[in-house]
């Protein structure tokens, strides 16, 4: 019941009107000008975006954009890849994937 709540909440907030889901942003040069810290955690988001690593990517999204040092443009590809895994995590949990099940438990108590 509650992962169902947690499921319907995620896409409500990704916003069920667009047309094309979010991508996430490994091409963005917007990172080059970045301090090596940012730079490094914005690496380890892009390395588990890309292995469906649902939780640490979500969760270092949301500690990432926490920095007062980012840009406009930092901030914009890190939510548009925010979006772009939390749409990939409820696709696969409402298939039934135990990893992205998980990962919205592990995103749920993390959030708490």
């Amino acid at each position: 019941m509650v992962v169902c709540c947690l499921l319907t909440a995620f896409v409500a907030l990704m916003g069920c009107n667009r047309e094309v889901p979010p991508k996430v942003e490994s091409e963005s040069k917007v990172f080059e000008t970045a301090s090596a810290e940012v730079k490094d955690q914005w690496n380890k988001i892009l390395t588990a975006a890309t292995t469906n690593d649902y939780s640490t990517a979500v969760i270092g999204c949301r500690k990432l954009l926490t920095n007062q040092d980012l840009t406009q443009e930092q901030r914009g590809a890190i939510n548009t890849t925010q979006a772009a895994v939390t749409a990939k995590m409820t696709d696969a949990a409402q298939k039934g994937d135990a990893a992205a099940l998980q990962a919205v438990a592990d995103i749920r108590k993390a959030w708490r």
